[in-house]
């Protein structure tokens, strides 16, 4: 990962294409991109016997997690607009983790 002016950019092609050294998978990375998030916050690890579903092979997912990202607009295919991906533990999935992505010009 690196890290530019408080935005961290995710760079699939270090991982060359999704693989470890090793041999295993770090998670479902398919094409090489570099994709621009900017952390709002980074939350909090969940630990105890409410962890199931907080992390698996690959990746954690911190309670309070939120993070913006500009990607296409799900309804004027050739205009841009922010995400905002958020990780949080008392919704529908309570006491596993649910994951919000949520679009500026969709909000509900």
């Amino acid at each position: 990962a690196t890290r530019t002016r408080g935005k961290v950019g995710f760079d699939s092609s270090e991982a060359t294409r999704g693989q470890r050294p090793n041999g295993g998978r770090l998670g479902r990375v398919r094409k090489c991109s570099v994709k621009r998030v900017e952390l709002e916050e980074l939350g909090v690890l969940v630990k105890g016997t409410a962890k199931q579903g907080w992390h698996n092979k690959g990746y954690i997912f911190p309670d309070g997690y939120k993070a913006t990202t500009v990607f296409r607009s799900s309804l004027e295919i050739d205009q841009l607009c922010t995400h905002v991906c958020t990780i949080f533990s008392k919704g529908k999935f309570h006491p596993a983790p649910t994951f919000r992505v949520v679009s500026a010009d969709r909000p509900d």
